[in-house]
């Protein structure tokens, strides 16, 4: 996979999550309306590997609703 384009989905996600902190969606969602790139629409796979590089820094977690994936920003305190 392409590791610029990945840290570039990596930058947009966490630029999207920064103005809209509350924010959660899936995979697919998140290509359609967080990623606000230039060119063609990105492969789910790679917002799906940038996904899984902010969950390794902290930045998101994935959380299961029925047999979907939702990703958002890790909440404190619980």
């Amino acid at each position: 996979m392409d590791e610029a384009l990945i840290e570039t989905l990596a930058a947009s996600i966490t630029r999207y999550l920064a103005q809209w902190p509350d924010a959660a969606d899936t995979a697919e969602g998140i290509c359609h309306w967080w990623i606000d790139l230039p060119g063609p629409p990105v492969p789910v796979a790679c917002v799906q590997a940038a996904l899984e590089r902010l969950a390794e820094r902290g930045r998101v977690v994935c959380v299961s609703s029925g047999q979907r994936q939702i990703w958002r920003r890790p909440r404190s305190g619980g």
